[in-house]
């Protein structure tokens, strides 16, 4: 996934996903949908690397808490 950086928009819903770090490899997301998947982790969306994200949807995941922005 690392060689798409022009990528902007993302929809990885519904793959039992746990991860989803890869996406600090995309800098120009302005969406993701990663719904239903097994995601516990956000934190990368902590770090500043997704300048133009504007929706993000985790909906039906493990995400007990979220990072601070």
């Amino acid at each position: 996934i690392k060689n798409y950086i022009h990528l902007r928009n993302i929809n990885i819903s519904k793959n039992q996903l746990t991860s989803v770090e890869e996406l600090t490899s995309l800098p120009n997301l302005l969406k993701i949908h990663a719904v239903e998947n097994q995601i516990e982790d956000i934190s990368f969306l902590s770090r500043d690397i997704h300048q133009y994200l504007q929706i993000l949807n985790f909906s039906q995941n493990k995400i007990k808490s979220l990072p601070l922005v």
